[in-house]
């Protein structure tokens, strides 16, 4: 995309729009300078640098943030004719263009960069996940794929190393570590370890020092903050330990392998852009992945839902209902988040509590259930309770009880921890007619729907319990 900034700075202002981290806005810069021969003179970077410009910009490389400060200095740069403004707006899926939140600072930050994009002849979306923009009310003219050459080093090259149900950032802190961690390290530290961890930054600086103590004979850093002016991502060799300042669009050239650790609340694409140990010219007989158990367990789920996405994407660019469509059929484990609260156009995980789904139903009549029980395959029935049967809820709602209990499947966990008879109303109960041990040895079960109020049974249903609650997705109409 920087190629379309060199052939373009001289004619028109080229907005290139980087995430919030100061590494990749300097990343973004030198690759202008040193690899598209774009003066410096023509570049003007973050905040200061715009408005150091005193007024329309009307050629040039503007290098923003997405911070509200760059973008209002960017805005207010940008010549009156949208044909005189062309816009790279890269690592795009996590802003979901065209998204409106109501989340504290997220509200600015959407409305600066949807003013952007309108403001705009032509805007290219640049980025490694696409589950934002697949979710995006955008109708895309092109997808361009950037395949990946030979010596590309990518997930599936790479040999994965489980380190068990360890707390890997706390064996990482303490120093306290595995012997399958500390012997990675101290063969293979010499050919770049990029380290990412998942909770306090704080803990950095302990990791470093564990690490350090191995005497590994490399160097043996954090990037962060204090640090990011005086580590270079192009150089750098050695052990790398970083959280948000290396999670996405920043290349490091001589790191080769990598300790990951992910929350259950660590997004898709988090997990896919993580693995910084990927890239050109890294190839070597073994890259290592090292990781929790639970953790490789998400980053396999997570790769492979960025292959259907990008199916999706390509398949219906100029189509975003097509595309919802799509991605509402996807089911997926429930520890994988797909995108945060906060980020794309009201795009929902919803998590299923009762953890089935209704496959099948028919009206209920006394004929139908007697000859899907005389079939095998209504398990359960309806009698006649005991009128002077004294109904115990706990002080709950009857319809929260229906809701709760007693319409799920005659097998789940529920049901199967209770007694075989199970009085619903003063005229109505429920009778299991095997053994529990029957109905949990099969996965779809026939069971009975009751109206919330009364109790009787209005449908005869066929469930599927699942092992995990299972995710849908669903999508709330933008303003």
């Amino acid at each position: 995309m920087l190629r379309l900034a060199a052939d373009n700075y001289t004619k028109k202002v080229v907005v290139f729009i980087t995430d919030t981290s100061d590494v990749q806005t300097d990343q973004v810069e030198t690759r202008a300078l040193q690899d598209h021969g774009i003066p410096k003179e023509s570049i003007y970077k973050k905040k200061d640098q715009i408005n150091k410009a005193g007024g329309i910009i009307n050629s040039g490389l503007i290098i923003t943030n997405k911070h509200k400060g760059s973008l209002e200095a960017t805005w207010s740069a940008l010549p009156k004719d949208p044909n005189k403004v062309i816009i790279v707006w890269d690592e795009a899926d996590y802003d979901a263009p065209g998204h409106n939140s109501n989340i504290g600072k997220q509200v600015q930050k959407h409305e600066h960069l949807n003013k952007l994009a309108k403001h705009a002849s032509e805007i290219h979306y640049v980025s490694a996940t696409v589950a934002g923009l697949v979710v995006s009310d955008i109708e895309f003219t092109k997808i361009e794929v950037i395949e990946n050459g030979e010596d590309y080093l990518g997930f599936s090259d790479c040999t994965l190393i489980s380190l068990g149900d360890e707390d890997v950032q706390e064996m990482l802190k303490t120093g306290e570590m595995s012997p399958t961690l500390k012997n990675f390290f101290v063969e293979h530290a010499d050919e770049g370890v990029f380290i990412r961890a998942c909770r306090e930054v704080a803990d950095m600086t302990a990791i470093v020092e564990s690490t350090e103590a191995l005497d590994l004979g490399v160097n043996v850093v954090t990037l962060n903050g204090d640090t990011k002016d005086s580590i270079d991502p192009k150089t750098f060799e050695g052990v790398l330990a970083t959280f948000k300042m290396g999670a996405r669009g920043v290349s490091f050239n001589k790191l080769k392998h990598t300790v990951q650790d992910y929350s259950s609340t660590t997004p898709q694409p988090v997990i896919v852009q993580s693995l910084r140990n990927l890239g050109y010219g890294k190839k070597l007989e073994q890259n290592f992945i090292l990781a929790s158990t639970s953790s490789l367990s998400l980053l396999k789920e997570a790769f492979a839902v960025e292959d259907r996405m990008k199916k999706i994407l390509e398949k219906y660019p100029g189509d975003p209902e097509k595309r919802k469509e799509e991605v509402r059929k996807m089911r997926l484990d429930k520890d994988l988040c797909i995108l945060p609260k906060n980020k794309g156009n009201s795009f929902k995980n919803e998590t299923s509590k009762n953890k089935f789904e209704i496959r099948a139903k028919v009206p209920y009549t006394r004929d139908i259930e007697k000859a899907l029980q005389a079939s095998g395959q209504l398990l359960v029935s309806i009698e006649d309770a005991d009128n002077s049967h004294y109904l115990r809820w706990g002080g709950r709602p009857f319809e929260k009880v229906v809701k709760d209990f007693l319409n799920t499947p005659p097998n789940s966990p529920v049901w199967l921890e209770r007694s075989d008879l199970q009085y619903v109303s003063p005229t109505i109960s429920i009778r299991r007619l095997v053994s529990k041990e029957v109905l949990a040895e099969s996965s779809e079960c026939w069971g009975f729907l009751l109206d919330e109020n009364t109790g009787n049974p209005i449908y005869i249903a066929l469930f599927e319990l699942f092992e995990k609650p299972q995710v849908s997705y669903s999508f709330t109409d933008q303003t």
